[in-house]
């Protein structure tokens, strides 16, 4: 009999810390391991991915739940920047981005694929995005086994 895995860990990533402690108590009832990151906010306190290329948060996690708006510049830059050194430091992890009422900032919307989507910020949703983006990268594994 081999060992059971241990469940998915979710790391997420939101500037409203009453919100990210929501997200998690969610993510935890459907069984998911929860890393939450305490460096928001920024940019006083640069991601460490951004100034290392490397996060010792992301090295455990999944997947990430992210809020786009959580770096964004005055000019409207540095999410999609964050959002690309993910992709490049971490290509096989899904990032599922929510936000609110302000809608998604053009410049990460146009990254959206496979592995980069929106997920609805509502308890069932949001498991459910985590459930699916998990599935999508397994899938991808299984076609890059030669």
């Amino acid at each position: 009999m081999s060992p059971k895995r241990p469940p998915p860990t979710v790391l997420v990533v939101q500037r409203d810390g009453a919100l990210a402690a929501t997200y998690a108590a969610w993510l935890r009832r459907a069984g998911f391991l929860v890393t939450l990151c305490g460096r928001p906010p920024w940019p006083d306190k640069p991601c460490p991915l951004l100034t290392t290329g490397r996060c010792a948060l992301c090295e455990t996690a999944d997947v990430f739940v992210y809020d786009p708006w959580l770096y964004v510049r005055p000019d409207g830059s540095g999410s999609a920047e964050l959002i690309r050194a993910l992709r490049r430091t971490y290509p096989d992890h899904p990032v599922l981005l929510t936000w609110g009422s302000e809608g998604m900032p053009a410049e990460v919307r146009a990254q959206q694929t496979d592995l980069v989507r929106e997920a609805p910020a509502e308890p069932a949703a949001l498991v459910d995005a985590v459930r699916e983006a998990l599935a999508v990268r397994r899938r991808l594994r299984r076609r890059r086994r030669p």
